[in-house]
């Protein structure tokens, strides 16, 4: 019984230390890893913002009075820039003018060519009241809310909309009988923009006061005519404070 005790007792050890063998064996070939910390995330890219401090955009938007037909130095447009620059101001202006257009015509393209801008200058109507039959309906040429709906685009776009009397035809001329309508269509004109607070630059006004002397033909001005044209948006524009600096 002695034997048997000792040789149970001999085997329960030898087991025992079989196991812890295994265990510091397995603990060798399979060390425990250290947490490794989660990476730092990498910024992702986002959109540059549209820079604020560009020049200002100004779209010119008319006929052949905004297109400066008769003028050797770009109508009204040019000069315009030229005034603002040189009174420090940072500004670009486009000259969309089209020579013989009317208002349908100009309200069919007029959010194409406001794309972009920050200001639109307005000064359509002449060729409806010169040739009506020429407009979508003959002789109802409805220029007054071919003009509202322009202001309204434009508002509705962001863009800074101003707008002008429509200018006199030379009142020595053969189209001098067209002032009577011009007239008429510049009191509506006024009413709209009262309505929609859209300023209202007086041209008709601004070349009346010349007389004769600044015309180049019937409808057309000279350089100084256009000149005075681009005067009058420049005061306009500085008073208004849009120009932002």
């Amino acid at each position: 019984m002695k034997l048997y005790s000792v040789l149970a007792a001999l085997l329960c050890c030898g087991m025992l230390l079989s196991l812890l063998g295994c265990s510091d064996t397995t603990s060798s070939k399979n060390p425990i890893s250290p947490q490794t910390p989660d990476p730092t995330p990498t910024p992702q890219p986002t959109a540059t913002p549209k820079p604020t401090d560009g020049p200002k955009t100004i779209a010119a938007v008319g006929d052949s009075l905004t297109y400066g037909v008769k003028s050797a130095m770009g109508g009204y447009p040019d000069m315009l820039e030229t005034q603002l620059r040189n009174a420090g101001y940072r500004v670009v202006v486009y000259n969309r003018g089209i020579p013989g257009e009317q208002a349908h015509s100009t309200d069919y393209r007029f959010n194409l060519v406001i794309e972009n801008a920050d200001i639109v200058l307005l000064m359509i109507g002449t060729n409806d009241i010169v040739n009506p039959g020429r407009c979508v309906e003959p002789n109802n040429c409805n220029t007054a809310l071919y003009i509202e709906s322009m202001l309204k685009k434009a508002l509705r776009a962001g863009v800074v909309p101003f707008v002008s009397t429509v200018p006199p035809a030379n009142p020595e001329s053969p189209y001098a009988w067209a002032n009577a309508g011009i007239k008429s269509l510049n009191s509506q004109i006024y009413s709209i923009a009262a309505k929609l607070s859209v300023r209202v630059v007086d041209n008709y006004a601004a070349i009346q006061s010349y007389g004769t002397s600044i015309f180049a033909d019937s409808l057309h001005f000279t350089d100084q005519g256009y000149n005075v044209i681009a005067r009058q948006w420049y005061n306009t524009l500085v008073r208004s404070r849009v120009l932002g600096n």
